[in-house]
């Protein structure tokens, strides 16, 4: 079972830098790594376009989430989390619950109201997973 989301400081900082740069909308990004036993490991951080253009809802074009997986398998990875960014709390929405049912890999919300960072994975249920920065 997943319990853990293991990043860099510099993936942490690539992404916090994004979403300041993405305001007002939301910012979103594919996390692509490896699983480790109970540990996700994330190597590469691919940043994309909101296709929603939306400072509330995000998504990802077909085709620019085709080139990732590409790109992915090119590379010998997998995509192994999806983040975006929230307005709010970092704590999945009711439209983020519906897709994390559909894509069950950890979810990094990153809240621009006070900077928590927080990954969820829906697991039959939602749960919270150990983020660690390394």
């Amino acid at each position: 079972m997943i319990r853990r989301l293991i990043l860099s400081s510099k993936h942490i900082d690539e992404l916090k830098r994004f979403t300041i740069d993405s305001l007002p909308q939301e910012s979103c990004a594919l996390l692509l790594g490896d699983i480790n036993g109970d540990d996700i490991v994330v190597s590469r951080i691919i940043s994309t376009k909101n296709a929603d253009k939306s400072k509330t809802t995000f998504s990802i074009e077909p085709n620019e989430l085709f080139e990732v997986y590409k790109d992915a398998e090119n590379s010998g990875l997998d995509i192994v989390g999806i983040f975006h960014s929230h307005p709010a709390p970092a704590k999945p929405s009711t439209i983020d619950i519906k897709y994390m049912k559909i894509n069950p890999i950890p979810w990094l919300i990153l809240s621009t109201t006070n900077n928590e960072l927080i990954v969820f994975l829906y697991d039959n249920i939602i749960r919270q997973l150990e983020l660690v920065i390394n």
